[in-house]
């Protein structure tokens, strides 16, 4: 009679200690997920919920033109990929052209939808420098020979060089500026030459960027916010800025055009509706690339 009400007091003690362990560990992976994803979202704006919820990046590398006029170096492609989109532009003294890495391919949707005729030659990780080689990979060199071919061929009104510059932090950025503005001026010694600066570069990328600020002051989005490594792009940019301006071509800051002080653009408005300035951590969007390249157009302008 007794060993029954012992197993039931036995089992509710089970239970007891079941269900507590399983409320523990409910509460603790809320709090993880919550804090990994910067904070509980869904109790903000909702237009800021649906700005940090998104994922652009399929759309974004859409608008880059992946695989035909941004080619993918990891051995698929070369140069003889460029599809025949990317030579819109004709030779009269209206085309430009831009080129570079997936940066540049980043700010060609802003340029060509704010200027038309213009060419894209843009390859990911190859900086549009002529004869930079890639330990012995040499896809990226044939890329940047054939698009100075291309330069040759067109003789572009205006040439935009962009790139990710810190990545390629192991080479004397400077010297291959030079040499590159020398190598366009030779071919086409009436196109003007335009080198664009570093844009901002968020960590580990503006959405973080974003909520970290809504979790730590409950304040609605602004429209700018700190970039702890403003100070050591704006270096890279000083150097460019003197190896562009002192060889013949023009240096255009993307800093100065979508920064104020330490804080960059975080929202750009486009057809009435705002987006993120960067869909990862310095990759525009489509608003992000239009802002910054009618700002860059009016650099040209004055």
């Amino acid at each position: 009679m007794e060993q029954p009400f012992r197993n039931r007091q036995t089992f509710k003690a089970k239970t007891v200690f079941t269900l507590g362990l399983i409320m523990s560990m409910s509460f603790f992976f809320l709090g993880a997920y919550g804090h990994y994803n910067g904070g509980f979202i869904g109790r903000f704006d909702p237009e800021i919920v649906q700005l940090l919820s998104q994922n652009a990046r399929s759309s974004s590398l859409t608008l880059y033109r992946m695989r035909e006029c941004f080619l993918v170096l990891d051995g698929s492609q070369n140069y003889k990929d460029f599809s025949a989109e990317c030579k819109e532009a004709l030779n009269d003294d209206t085309a430009s052209l831009i080129w570079g890495d997936s940066h540049a391919a980043a700010l060609s949707v802003g340029l060509r939808s704010t200027m038309s005729n213009v060419a894209q030659y843009t390859a990911s990780g190859c900086p549009p420098l002529v004869g930079f080689v890639i330990t012995e990979d040499l896809v990226c060199k044939n890329v940047n020979d054939f698009v100075m071919q291309e330069v040759r061929r067109m003789q572009p009104k205006q040439i935009f060089v962009h790139a990710n510059w810190s990545k390629y932090d192991q080479i004397d950025r400077p010297s291959y500026i030079k040499e590159t503005i020398a190598a366009i001026q030779k071919i086409a010694p009436s196109s003007r030459i335009f080198v664009v600066g570093s844009v901002p570069q968020w960590r580990p990328n503006l959405q973080a960027a974003i909520r970290s600020r809504l979790m730590s002051d409950r304040a609605n989005i602004v429209d700018y916010l700190p970039v702890p490594r403003l100070e050591g792009l704006r270096h890279i940019d000083e150097v460019l800025r003197e190896a562009a301006d002192s060889n013949g071509a023009r240096f255009l800051s993307a800093i100065d055009s979508l920064c104020k002080e330490n804080a960059c653009k975080t929202i750009a408005e486009l057809d009435g509706k705002r987006d993120l300035t960067t869909w990862d951590y310095s990759h525009l969007t489509k608003a992000g690339s239009i802002f910054l390249s009618k700002r860059l157009l009016t650099q040209i302008a004055h």
